[in-house]
């Protein structure tokens, strides 16, 4: 059993980090591809930091402290579930700037 959880964890990686990485360089600028590249990885870092003290509390408080292991995967789902609609915000935002930058390019020209 751990191991087939172990397997399916390292798939989930595989499949999600090329494709975040792959969007952050999509949505750059060919001149600003880097600094885009470097705040992708500061957002990780922060997020790998603030998982590791979310899980903990969570998992002692409201898991064990509690007896209410919903709650905390609740609390995880709210996480995730604010994350995807402001990514997709973020994704109509760029999206609206990108096509902006078009238009005044084509005018320009």
């Amino acid at each position: 059993m751990i191991t087939i959880v172990i397997l399916l964890i390292a798939l989930g990686e595989m499949l999600t980090s090329p494709k975040s990485q792959e969007y952050v360089a999509s949505i750059a600028p060919k001149e600003q591809a880097a600094l885009y590249m470097g705040y992708y990885f500061v957002s990780m870092a922060l997020g790998f930091l603030c998982a590791g003290f979310l899980s903990g509390w969570s998992y002692a408080n409201l898991a064990i402290g509690m007896n209410k292991p919903e709650l905390m995967w609740l609390l995880f789902v709210a996480i995730a579930g604010v994350t995807s609609i402001a990514l997709w915000c973020f994704n109509i935002y760029s999206k609206n700037i990108a096509a902006e930058q078009v238009v005044a390019i084509r005018d320009n020209t």
